[in-house]
């Protein structure tokens, strides 16, 4: 008796919402290590300047009151934010997009990379501590926020040129930005717990 069988290849597909989930993620890491890789080579330049802002924003607060603090802190993300939907829902927005999202990184990426450098075991004990916690919850919301609109843009151009039917959801991506917006806030928070409760332990001078 003879036995026939037929296998089908797998479908392994990547869809449009999938790979911009991928390429957002990719974006983001690479930002973060194209800081650090900035501050190795041109770190004799930028030590001055930031010391300063290192100092000056994540360390000296005896000139700020707590909603000076956290409104700062909100008020950072809020401008990454709006500039993000504004180019979501722009038909060629989609590179600025990630343009946007590599540059907050590369700076996230830059200061970390200094703290390590110049501060040893206690710039590690100080990120984990105070720059981490709060960080971890907005690169997870930037990477949501980087699918999102470059989705988004890329859904206002097809439907413009008639590529494809399945065109831009402004529903699906309004429900969409209003969670990452909470969790956006939610990470200004608990840098702002984290900045109250731990920065006093470290001094920098």
């Amino acid at each position: 008796m003879k036995v026939s069988a037929v296998i089908s290849r797998p479908d392994i597909r990547i869809d449009s919402t999938n790979k911009s989930a991928i390429v957002s993620g990719a974006v983001i890491s690479a930002g973060i290590i194209l800081g650090a890789a900035l501050y190795v080579f041109a770190k004799d330049s930028l030590t001055g300047d930031l010391f300063d802002y290192f100092i000056s924003f994540s360390v000296d607060f005896s000139n700020k009151n707590k909603p000076e603090i956290i409104s700062g802190l909100i008020m950072q993300n809020i401008i990454y934010f709006v500039l993000m939907l504004i180019f979501g829902t722009s038909v060629i927005g989609s590179p600025a997009v990630y343009f946007l999202s590599l540059l907050k990184t590369s700076g996230l990426g830059l200061l970390i990379a200094y703290i390590y450098d110049c501060y040893a075991l206690k710039g590690i004990e100080y990120c984990l501590l105070v720059m981490f916690p709060g960080k971890f919850l907005l690169i997870f919301a930037m990477v949501l926020l980087t699918q999102n609109c470059s989705h988004m843009s890329t859904g206002i151009y097809q439907c413009i040129k008639n590529t494809e039917s399945r065109g831009a959801d402004i529903r699906k991506f309004s429900a969409r930005s209003v969670l990452i917006l909470i969790i956006l806030l939610i990470s200004s928070l608990v840098d702002f717990v984290a900045l109250i409760s731990f920065s006093s332990l470290f001094d920098f001078s």
